[in-house]
């Protein structure tokens, strides 16, 4: 292990410290100033974090806040001595019933992050890892994103990306876009029937909204062979995780935003 390296381990957990420590969101300047650390490596370093989905970065206040994936690292050593049903642990247990891949996901600008990511524990398994970005207007997992986000909100990204887009065939319709938004409040849940991955589906729902945590969702990926006969009990079994650990969590379940 090289210098370098074991001086941008030492930053990292250092940045992270300070968070325990300010237990509020923070702006570059201040990090690196309360840590003496050069701002490019500081600048470097919190946009990895961003992009990995241990940060969330507000654009408006340019600030950077962990997110519960900093949690979920040694959640299970929680699970183990305590037995809280917690959202990794719901996560376990819906691998477990359904024998599916089970994803956590956030939004990361125009895509969204699965954050967390557990494989079908049998094949065949659908290629859904930890980092993986997927469009946020395709993919079930941003459609149950864009299901907690008012129609102007959704509008003014959806522009956004229409507008980096260089293919105009690739242009999303933002009328048809929020009408399939809109038929996924109705029904409670998103579903991506091979719009990603050719013979592969995963459904999603948002979970309960956790103080201070940026919007996240629960999927449930499948081979589109199995998901289809299935998706009854997958969307049950996902409504009745999410009820649970609503409940544990002493929250509300993510109310859908009406248009507007």
């Amino acid at each position: 292990m090289t210098p370098a390296t074991i001086k941008s381990a030492q930053r990292t957990l250092r940045i992270f410290e300070l968070f325990a420590e300010l237990r509020r969101p923070a702006r570059v300047a201040e990090l690196f100033r309360r840590l003496d650390l050069p701002q490019s490596s500081t600048s470097k370093l919190l946009r990895s974090f961003a992009k990995l989905g241990y940060l969330q970065y507000d654009g408006e206040q340019r600030t950077y806040y962990p997110t519960l994936r900093i949690t979920l690292l040694g959640s299970w050593l929680h699970d183990q001595w305590f037995g809280h049903d917690s959202l990794l642990a719901t996560m376990e247990s819906l691998r477990s019933t359904l024998g599916t891949s089970v994803l956590l996901g956030i939004q990361n600008d125009k895509h969204v992050l699965y954050m967390v990511a557990l494989q079908a524990l049998v094949a065949p398994r659908p290629a859904l890892s930890i980092g993986t970005l997927r469009p946020i207007c395709v993919a079930a997992a941003g459609k149950a994103l864009m299901m907690g986000k008012t129609d102007y909100e959704i509008g003014l990204l959806v522009r956004r990306i229409n507008s980096e887009e260089p293919d105009p065939t690739r242009y999303i319709n933002l009328a048809e876009f929020l009408t399939d938004i809109e038929q996924c409040r109705t029904r409670g849940y998103a579903l991506s029937d091979g719009a990603v991955m050719p013979g592969t589906g995963v459904v999603a729902m948002p979970l309960p909204r956790l103080p201070g945590q940026p919007a996240m969702v629960l999927g449930v990926g499948a081979t589109l062979e199995w998901l289809r006969p299935n998706l009854n009990s997958v969307v049950d079994a996902l409504r009745n995780k999410l009820t649970a650990l609503a409940a544990d969590t002493q929250t509300q379940p993510l109310t859908p935003m009406p248009g507007g």
